[in-house]
Formats: structure tokens, C-alpha cells, sequence
């Protein structure tokens, strides 16, 4: 008789253990579940800006492809490349950096208000465009308090 009260004891006690266990199961699941949906909303890449129209800047051996681009590839950083001469002003708030690529960019005041909207939001900006009269473009005199902007002299390498 004690023998199979324990023995009724011990199923008992093995259920608890086993809905216990699935309870747990199942919060760990959804725990999961939450946490992966809770990853990144924002998109990583970087938006480089070029002007397909600008052949100096943008071609087989433009400034673009001689510099800029060289860094992104060697140090492996994602980036969108959005040719800005036969595209519309986008919405570019979720993205960490925008580059503006190479001298000559041309930004339309579209463009330009994007990129003051997306900086407002806290989007990084880095100007390549050396054009001497970029500093009286809206975008950079917002940004940057510019009122306006010269070429200084080119460096030169000795060996």
C-alpha cells in the first residue's frame, strides 16, 4: 500500500515537472520571439550621393572611383551609391551616413533640404564635394554655418 502511494506520489510530482517544463519552454520561445523582433529597424548602409551626369566626378576613373570608393570597399562599409541627377529627393532619416561623393555634385534644393532634414534627425554628413562655390549651397550653410567657401592651393607630395 505505501508502495503505490509513493509510487502515485512520484507520478504526480513527475507531471508538475513535466508542465512545468513545457511552461518554461514556452516562455522561452516567446522571450526569443521578442527579442528578435526587437533587432535593428535602422537601415546601416551608407547613402552615397553621386552625379551621373558630372563625367569628371562619376565614370571608370572619376574622383569618385578613385577615392571615395576605394575607402568604402577596402574597409568593407556597406553603401548604397543614389545617382542624384535622375532620381528624386528621398527620405534618408534612418540612414547612419550620407556622402556626398565627389566635386561637382549638383544638388537640387530637393536634395539639399533632404539632407538637412536627415541631418536635423541625426544622420552623419560628410561633404567631398569641393566645388568653390558649395558653400553657398543651402545645405552646407545650414549644417555647417557656412556663408560661403574658396579653393585653397592643391598640396603637393614630395618624395
Amino acid at each position: 500500500m505505501w508502495n503505490s502511494i509513493a509510487a502515485s506520489r512520484r507520478e504526480q510530482h513527475y507531471r508538475k515537472l513535466q508542465a512545468r517544463s513545457v511552461i518554461l519552454q514556452v516562455l522561452l520561445f516567446v522571450t526569443c520571439l521578442s527579442v528578435i523582433s526587437l533587432g535593428q529597424t535602422n537601415d546601416l548602409t551608407v547613402v552615397v550621393l553621386m552625379n551621373s551626369s558630372n563625367t569628371t566626378g562619376y565614370n571608370v576613373s572619376g574622383e569618385y572611383q578613385r577615392y571615395p570608393e576605394r575607402y568604402l570597399e577596402h574597409l568593407q562599409i556597406p553603401y548604397r551609391i543614389v545617382d542624384v541627377s535622375s532620381s528624386s529627393a528621398e527620405d534618408m532619416t534612418g540612414a547612419r551616413l550620407i556622402i556626398a561623393a565627389h566635386r561637382g555634385l549638383n544638388l537640387s534644393p530637393d536634395w539639399q533640404q533632404a539632407i538637412i532634414t536627415a541631418v536635423a534627425g541625426g544622420t552623419g554628413f560628410v561633404n567631398l564635394d569641393s566645388d568653390p562655390a558649395i558653400g553657398t549651397d543651402a545645405h552646407i550653410r545650414t549644417i555647417f554655418g557656412a556663408t560661403g567657401s574658396v579653393t585653397g592651393t592643391q598640396a603637393l607630395l614630395s618624395r
